[in-house]
C-alpha cells in the first residue's frame, strides 16, 4: 500500500506468494488479486482463479466471492452463473454488515437468470459447501 515505504507492487506480490505457498488463506487471496489486476506479476486470470480456489477452501469470504466475480463474467473460468451464485451465496454466508450486503444484492441480481432448476441446485450446491467446511464445493 505504499505505507511508510514506496509502493512496490512486485515485491507486495513476492511476500503474498511467500504466505501463500505456507497455506495462509489471506495471502493466497490476495496473490489471487495480484494476477487478476496484473499489479506486480503478469496479469494471468487463470493463475488468479487458482489462488482464490486455494484461499475460499479454508473459507476466505474475500476469495469466494472474487470466485463468483470470475464465474460470472467468464474470467480465468468458462462463464458459469450457476457456480457464480454458488460461490456469492458461500461469501454472503461467511460476512456481515455492509460486506454482507453488497454480496447479497449481487447474488440476488444472478438468482434471476436461473432457472428455477439451476437455482435449486446452485442453493443445495452452496449449502453442502459450507456444511462440507469448504471441501465439497464442486471445484476442480
Amino acid at each position: 500500500a505504499g505505507e511508510g515505504i514506496s509502493r512496490d507492487d512486485a515485491e507486495a506480490a513476492r511476500w503474498y506468494r511467500l504466505a501463500a505457498a505456507q497455506g495462509y488463506a489471506p495471502g493466497q487471496s490476495a496473490l489471487g488479486i495480484s494476477y487478476s489486476t496484473g499489479r506486480g506479476v503478469p496479469k494471468d486470470d487463470a493463475e488468479a482463479v487458482r489462488w482464490y480456489r486455494l484461499a475460499a477452501a479454508q473459507g476466505d469470504a474475500r476469495a469466494q466471492c472474487k470466485l463468483g466475480i470470475m464465474y460470472n463474467t467468464g474470467t480465468g473460468v468458462p462463464r458459469n452463473v450457476e457456480r457464480a451464485y454458488v460461490w456469492y451465496n458461500v461469501a454472503a454466508a461467511g460476512l456481515s454488515g455492509e460486506d454482507r450486503d453488497k454480496v447479497v444484492a449481487v447474488r440476488d441480481e444472478v438468482s434471476a437468470v436461473l432457472t428455477p432448476e439451476q437455482l435449486s441446485r446452485a442453493q443445495a450446491l452452496a449449502t453442502t459447501c459450507i456444511n462440507s467446511n469448504f471441501t465439497d464445493c464442486g471445484e476442480p
